[in-house]
């Protein structure tokens, strides 16, 4: 968790979850963690769908009323959604906070491989879409589904849903690729969840798009469901490395001069910290050390006004790091 990180810590190149957290808000704070002082860092992620059964009874642990649940499992749903996207993570991940963005980010997974395995579900899509309109957006994911799937509970024949035009016309796919088809549809925008206890499913202006048939939708395959879905249209392109890529170290694409103060910089740190007992990126962030590599100053006032360098540390280390600097131009 971002506290246990060191709150002080502005230099955070790499955050890795090695398991799915809970919600969006909590992975968004987490790997928040990662880049504060405006440098580029990577966030990576592991996920599997068995993790959900686990996190599920965890987040339920306890006398939870039944909307506290809802909300609770509405939230794993999005995250869900997220994992399984096939468009710009960065847009799902802004929209969901109500920020409006449209990828592609060129900076996530997605957007760097370019097309994955995905179907054309559109139609299934417009099915999904049509149930929510005819249930007249007051029902969760649960029940929709239960209403494609043509199940004749007492709770469908009260209100007279099997009359509906999209009753039962959703039973050529099993719930799981329901599930993810509505996770998919909510990580796009094209519906969105009323996180009010109730998880309504509800039709945005992006649902018209598509029923209008100005849209077409594209979701990623379900690997479990592959012998039960329409026919999977494969496209694959390798992932290319940049050729302006550096290694994770260096965050910024440099000259190999520039690269090498700022290595020799980091490692002049890192010996200065252990002699002052005192921790790396309390002297200076890495920013700091690459604006020295790029500017190489020789004199104080050069660097008063690089980031990161206030009276104190202009004081304490700024003539140290200027012979240094000296030392590897010269």
């Amino acid at each position: 968790i971002a506290f246990g990180m060191g709150i002080d810590k502005s230099n955070v190149r790499f955050v890795a979850h090695m398991d799915m957290p809970k919600c969006i808000e909590s992975y968004y704070q987490e790997t928040g963690r990662a880049g504060r002082d405006g440098l580029p860092a990577k966030a990576w992620m592991l996920h599997g769908l068995q993790e959900v059964v686990q996190i599920k009874r965890m987040m339920n642990k306890g006398n939870s009323s039944v909307r506290r649940r809802r909300v609770n499992e509405q939230k794993l749903e999005a995250m869900l959604g997220l994992c399984e996207t096939t468009i710009c993570r960065r847009q799902v991940l802004l929209n969901y906070f109500s920020d409006p963005y449209e990828g592609p980010c060129h900076s996530c997974d997605i957007c760097q491989q370019g097309e994955l395995d995905k179907i054309d579900a559109t139609k299934e899509s417009l099915l999904a879409l049509k149930c929510v309109h005819e249930s007249e957006q007051k029902f969760d994911v649960y029940y929709i589904i239960s209403l494609l799937q043509g199940d004749l509970t007492d709770e469908v024949l009260k209100r007279g849903h099997n009359k509906l035009a999209s009753f039962a016309q959703g039973k050529y796919l099993d719930e799981a690729n329901w599930h993810s088809i509505f996770r998919q549809l909510v990580a796009t925008g094209i519906l969105k969840c009323a996180m009010d206890g109730t998880s309504k499913m509800q039709l945005t202006p992006k649902a018209l798009e598509v029923v209008e048939g100005e849209r077409q939708v594209w979701l990623r395959l379900d690997a479990k469901s592959k012998s039960s879905v329409v026919k999977t249209k494969k496209k694959r392109t390798r992932h290319k490395k940049q050729a302006n890529s550096k290694p994770l170290d260096i965050p910024v694409d440099v000259n190999s001069s520039e690269e090498e103060i700022f290595q020799y910089l980091k490692e002049f740190r890192r010996n200065l910290a252990k002699k002052r007992r005192t921790k790396a990126f309390k002297i200076f962030p890495d920013k700091t050390l690459m604006e020295f590599a790029i500017h190489r100053p020789t004199e104080l006032h050069e660097i008063e006004g690089i980031y990161g360098v206030g009276p104190k540390k202009l004081k304490k280390y700024g003539k140290i790091f200027i012979e240094e600097i000296e030392k590897i131009v010269s």
